[in-house]
This record gives C-alpha cells, structure tokens and sequence, in this order.
C-alpha cells in the first residue's frame, strides 16, 4: 500500500465588513466581467487559473441571472453548508423548448433549488448558488453584520475545471 499525499493550495483570508472567506493565494480582486456587475469579483493569476473566477452578489442579487450549473446551499446561521453535488449542465436536464426566444433563459430545478438554466450559453461552465429559499440566493445572518443575503457565481473554463475551489471557499465563508 503507498501514501499518497494530498496538496492543498494555498490561500490568503479576505475580509469585509459583512464577510469573510479563503481563497486561492494567487487570486486578485478585479472588476465583474458579469451583467449586472457583481460587488465583488476575483481571477486566477497563474498560468491554468487565469480561466477561473469568483463573482460574489451581496444584499443585490441578480434574480433572474441565469447560469449552466447550480449548487445548492443550505444557510447555518452565519456560515453555509454545501449542499447536494453541482448539477450537470442544466441543458441535460433543462426543456430548452420553453427558453425564451431572445434571452436562451429557461427555468430549471436542481436538488429541490430553482434557477434559471442558460440554454443560450450552454458550452459556458458557469456555476451559480441557490438556496431551497430563494433563486439565486441564500440568506445568513452574522453576529455583528446582521442577515445578508449572498449569491456566488463561479466560472472554469480552464482544460480540467476544478469545482473543490469553490466548494472550499464556500466552506470558509463566513458572515461577520
């Protein structure tokens, strides 16, 4: 039998007066590339991470924002728990027969999490949160910020899309 170890990248904490997370070391903050534009937005800088990004929605989310994968969270006072696994792309699971004409938006359902499905988009490997709650949403209430409300939106498009990035940070989130 061999041990095999299992390297963790490294990351820095950011913090906010409503939030605070880890994420990889070599990320920088950068200006949403997303419509409408995120409060908070980071990109890879290393050679396969400069394809990834984190765009994070507080207090104004995006409701109708549409998106090929969905992973469900469930709130824990101030932080969240990952919930089922990250759907395939919703076009597998999707009638895109009901999209609409000019937008490819479609309402979908995941794990029992509603969301719009980017059938307009589908080669895109866009990853958005939702809760049971609301769509695109999931709420938390901090000891010292009070309830906010929080939407991530996770893009890959590297060669091999790693989805424990998001999974970890989103474990590292917390509400202040």
């Amino acid at each position: 039998m061999r041990h095999v170890d299992v390297v963790k990248p490294l990351t820095k904490q950011v913090t906010t007066n409503i939030f605070s997370m880890e994420i990889l070391k070599n990320w920088q903050p950068q200006d949403s590339q997303l419509i409408p534009k995120a409060q908070y937005a980071w990109r890879g800088t290393g050679k396969e991470d400069s394809s990834r990004s984190l765009d994070l929605y507080v207090d104004t989310i995006p409701a109708t924002m549409a998106v090929n994968k969905l992973l469900p969270l469930r709130p824990a006072g101030d932080q969240i728990v990952v919930g089922d696994a990250i759907s395939d792309n919703c076009t597998n699971f999707t009638d895109s027969t009901q999209a609409d004409k000019k937008t490819g938006k479609v309402a979908a359902k995941w794990s029992g999490v509603n969301f719009y499905c980017d059938t307009g988009n589908y080669a895109r490997n866009v990853i958005g949160t939702g809760s049971p709650e609301a769509v695109n949403s999931i709420q938390l209430k901090g000891p010292a910020s009070g309830s906010h409300r929080f939407f991530f939106v996770y893009t890959d498009h590297s060669a091999e899309p790693d989805y424990t990035i998001l999974t970890d940070l989103l474990s590292s989130f917390r509400v202040r």
